[in-house]
């Protein structure tokens, strides 16, 4: 099913905005009024109000007009159908997570884009769309085009409704506030209610972020979209850590860890990043309901370790052995390992097992090694 129709770009109405816009830019640069430059460039300026409002033939005019005075290209009905067929084949993916073919789109966008087509605000908007899906620094993806996003804003007028929903989903990202009514709006697709909820999560609003995310899985799954299903699936787990919800943690985790082992076939020889960060909520949530054993039975013989693992197979030893813990963090941890910065985050973990004090536990946190959820954990259930 096609999400993005661009049959209204056939017609001259949209154009009168998109062209008001760069006319505007124009008038500031020459200072001139805009009813100048428009006689300028060979347009009536009340014939070019009319076409702002009504489909009329004389627009095709006053496109073709300002196309050639503007060095910009005219595009006829079979590119609007390739960029059709584009625009759809780039949402589908990057709904999907299908990230293969991104630099043969951004190749195609950018050979539409050299060529300045009057359709131009849609392919930098779908440009930008495509780099904000495929980017996995989310802080960084904002900071390096903030200038982009606020340029394709002018051209909001310009963009039908299903290019609108290309844009709420950038603007969700870029917007300073998330406003009552971006979060009361009912969205038609789950990728809207995902970056709600990541926002949330960002903002320490767990709860919130919990009912969006929640939200947004059941529109994935409705559209049997497992793969962002089971990635929203992440934030809904760091969310019921943080909300200290460890029973529905500890289930959705399990659940997690079966279900991508299941759908990737995973074994004990090739194991995906998924699937390791899944078994890494599951021993966190395993802590949180105090199954110790089971922390161990998972993570003593484990290969690699990641920090937060050894962090919480560091507690669970002390909690089911203290008299003996000393010897076997020398002969596992100390002996095994070079000191460095994630050695001495494990040396003040157990100096705060040994003698609990929050500020011990504050200067963990401010190391930024350990898991989130799991800092949330030591502090609620020691």
């Amino acid at each position: 099913m096609r999400k993005i129709k661009l049959k209204e770009y056939k017609n001259t109405l949209l154009y009168m905005y998109m062209f008001d816009e760069v006319l505007k830019t124009q008038c500031v640069r020459g200072e001139i009024i805009k009813e100048e430059l428009l006689k300028k460039y060979k347009v009536n300026p009340s014939s070019f109000r009319r076409c702002k409002t009504t489909e009329l033939e004389v627009g095709k005019t006053i496109i073709s007009n300002l196309a050639f005075y503007l060095n910009m290209v005219l595009i006829d009905d079979d590119i609007i159908d390739e960029l059709e067929d584009l625009f759809n084949d780039i949402y589908s993916d990057m709904n999907y997570k299908i990230y293969h073919k991104v630099n043969v789109y951004i190749n195609r966008l950018d050979y539409y884009i050299e060529q300045n087509p009057i359709i131009f605000p849609l392919l930098k908007l779908m440009k930008l769309f495509l780099y904000m899906y495929s980017n996995d620094d989310f802080e960084r993806f904002l900071k390096q085009n903030n200038k982009e996003f606020n340029e394709i804003s002018k051209y909001v007028k310009f963009y039908n409704d299903d290019m609108m929903t290309i844009y709420n989903l950038l603007n969700l990202i870029f917007c300073k506030e998330l406003t009552y009514e971006m979060q009361s709006q009912k969205y038609s697709n789950g990728l809207s209610y995902s970056i709600i909820a990541l926002r949330h999560k960002i903002e320490g609003s767990y709860f919130e972020s919990l009912y969006f995310a929640k939200t947004a899985k059941e529109l994935f799954i409705q559209e049997n979209n497992f793969k962002r299903a089971i990635y929203i699936n992440f934030t809904i787990l760091n969310d019921l850590s943080l909300a200290i919800n460890y029973d529905d943690y500890y289930k959705l985790s399990i659940e997690q860890a079966h279900t991508i082992r299941s759908m990737l076939m995973i074994n004990e020889k090739t194991e995906s990043l998924e699937y390791k960060m899944a078994l890494k909520h599951v021993v966190i949530a395993s802590l949180a309901l105090k199954k110790y054993k089971k922390i161990c039975k998972m993570l003593e013989n484990k290969k690699e370790q990641t920090i937060s693992e050894l962090a919480t197979l560091v507690i669970a030893k002390y909690k089911i052995d203290n008299n003996n813990f000393d010897k076997w963090y020398k002969n596992v941890v100390l002996d095994d390992n070079p000191i460095n910065d994630e050695v001495k985050v494990l040396n003040m973990l157990v100096d705060y097992l040994k003698n609990p004090d929050i500020k011990k536990l504050i200067l963990i946190e401010e190391s930024r090694l350990l898991m989130k959820s799991l800092i949330n954990i030591i502090k609620n259930t020691q």
